[in-house]
């Protein structure tokens, strides 16, 4: 039974992620496609595959059940230099226990556009400025099964997360 289960899981998620139309459509969390980690964008976001320990929050959370001991990442960018005040943070805390296969980590994303100046619908600038700032919290989970002779052979996580946007008095969060 748990051969069954451990077989069909990925095939649910596959299926419940593609039951969005909109899902490539830009939204609230369109800031949370930079990724997370150096060694990740040092490898062109070819990551998903690959424990990458406290940043697997973001890749793949399964990963933090392959982690030893207990890690933080961080990583800062200005990821378009026309926009001077354009930041881009990530923060991630993970530890696994070496007693047990289970990983958990608390993370958290961070996207600031700085001061942006306002324009008319016809395009002409006010002379005003308002910010525009984006974050999300994670909770991650992860788990690693290990074979007859205690190497992991597959691993299962799982993320809970929170978004939030502010734009000018707006505001959203899912």
């Amino acid at each position: 039974i748990m051969r069954s289960i451990l077989f069909l899981l990925p095939a649910f998620a596959v299926f419940f992620t593609a039951l969005s139309a909109d899902a490539g459509a830009p939204g609230i969390d369109a800031f949370l496609r930079h990724g997370a980690g150096v060694r990740a964008a040092g490898m062109g976001k070819a990551a998903t595959s690959i424990p990458m320990g406290a940043a697997s929050f973001y890749w793949n959370p399964a990963g933090l059940g392959l982690m030893e001991g207990t890690e933080l990442t961080s990583l800062f960018s200005q990821p378009y230099t026309e926009v001077e005040d354009l930041q881009y943070h990530t923060v991630g805390f993970a530890h696994r226990n070496p007693s047990r296969h289970v990983g958990y980590g608390l993370s958290g994303v961070f996207f600031d556009a700085g001061d942006l100046r306002e324009a008319t619908a016809a395009g002409a600038l006010t002379g005003n400025t308002f910010n525009s700032r984006d974050g999300a919290l994670y909770f991650s989970v992860g788990a690693g099964f290990g074979g007859d002779d205690g190497r992991k052979r597959a691993c299962i996580g799982a993320n809970f997360k929170g978004v939030r946007a502010d734009i000018a008095e707006y505001s959203s969060t899912g």
